[in-house]
């Protein structure tokens, strides 16, 4: 049975991706001073990347954050190979990037993105080993 404590973690882990997000998009427009078609595409790269990223956080706690069942899986690589593919080519195949409205954003766009897109995954991984070693010490 899950502790109070799991459950509010749980919780707020649920909204650290759409909050890095929004986050982004701020960025993007406030910080980058970047026009709304290019901020959007920032965030929607940032929402991409944060649930691919995001499989990592399905490890066991207490398990080995670099060395477990989610990190040994091929498939998880395998798909996360393809979907960048497609991430990439809804940014820059001509046609398809008009469809979606998303706008090549730029070396600092792609940092913003992939930075924010981690946060997630570095909280909750910092959060399981905390746990893990609450755990441990009981």
């Amino acid at each position: 049975r899950r502790s109070n404590t799991g459950r509010l973690l749980h919780l707020w882990h649920g909204y650290l991706i759409p909050l890095v997000e929004l986050a982004a998009l701020w960025l993007a427009i406030r910080w980058m001073g970047l026009p709304e078609e290019e901020a959007v595409t920032i965030s929607f790269l940032t929402l991409s990347l944060a649930r691919l990223w995001h499989v990592f956080n399905m490890r066991e706690v207490g398990s080995n954050l670099f060395n477990n069942e989610v990190t040994r899986n091929p498939f998880v690589w395998g798909a996360i190979g393809i979907c960048i593919v497609f991430i990439l080519g809804g940014v820059y195949i001509p046609g398809l990037s008009d469809i979606l409205t998303l706008h090549d954003p730029g070396f600092t766009g792609w940092l913003v993105a992939l930075g924010m897109s981690l946060s997630p995954v570095v909280v909750v991984q910092i959060t399981k080993t905390i746990r893990g070693r609450t755990n441990r010490n009981q």
